[in-house]
Parts: C-alpha cells; sequence; structure tokens
C-alpha cells in the first residue's frame, strides 16, 4: 500500500511529459525485476547455504550477502550489460533498434505495447 502510495507521488511530482499508463509500464519493469532479483537472492541463498553449512550461518545470513553484493556489484555489473546489450541491438538489427531504447514507448505519438514487451 505505501509502495503505490510512494509511486502515485513520484509520478504526479516528476511525470515530465509522461503520461500515467508510461509511468506504469515503466514501474512494471522496475517490479518485475525486483521480483526476479528477489527469487533468485532466495535460490542462491538457499543453495549457498547448502553448500557451507560446515562453516555457518543460515540462508538469512547468505540472503543479506547477496542483497549487498547485488546492490553494489550488481547494480553498475547491470548498467554495463544493458549498455552492452543495447550496442549489440544497434550492430545486429539497427532497424529496431529504437523499440529497445529504455523507458521510450511511443511511435508517432501513439504508445506501441510492443516496445515494452521487447524492453521487459
Amino acid at each position: 500500500h505505501l509502495l503505490l502510495e510512494a509511486l502515485l507521488l513520484k509520478w504526479s511530482q516528476f511525470h515530465d511529459g509522461r503520461d500515467f499508463f508510461e509511468f506504469l509500464m515503466d514501474s512494471s519493469k522496475q517490479l518485475l525485476g525486483a521480483g526476479w532479483i528477489h527469487v533468485l537472492n532466495l535460490l542462491f541463498a538457499k543453495k549457498l547455504e547448502q553448500q557451507f553449512e560446515t562453516s555457518g550461518g543460515d540462508e538469512c545470513d547468505w540472503y543479506w550477502i547477496n542483497i549487498v553484493v547485488d546492490c553494489t556489484f550488481g547494480v553498475g555489473v547491470t548498467y554495463i550489460l544493458l549498455q552492452l546489450s543495447m550496442r549489440f541491438v544497434q550492430s545486429v538489427i539497427p532497424e529496431q533498434a529504437d523499440d529497445f531504447r529504455t523507458g521510450e514507448y511511443r511511435v508517432n505519438g501513439i504508445t506501441d505495447a510492443g516496445k515494452y514487451v521487447k524492453q521487459l
């Protein structure tokens, strides 16, 4: 509930010409990404706890370590991978490269859901 209110407040203050539907598409990509990394962190924490059970620590400890690494090192790696993937798309399919430009969903002023799907 609080998260939704925070997102609505953010949009009302900083929408920069983006309509609410575009804001929802941006937010949904962030929520899907956060959900995916949460699931991966849970799986890694379980596996690491099994792998290193004799050295102490439980799944919560490993989850915490994963989050800290992800929020520091992982963000930089993700940014680099995004930039590399954009260059790859530009070189392999330059005629579709604009479809993959993050946060851009419009074609001739009309929102194109296909661009959103490609960006997921």
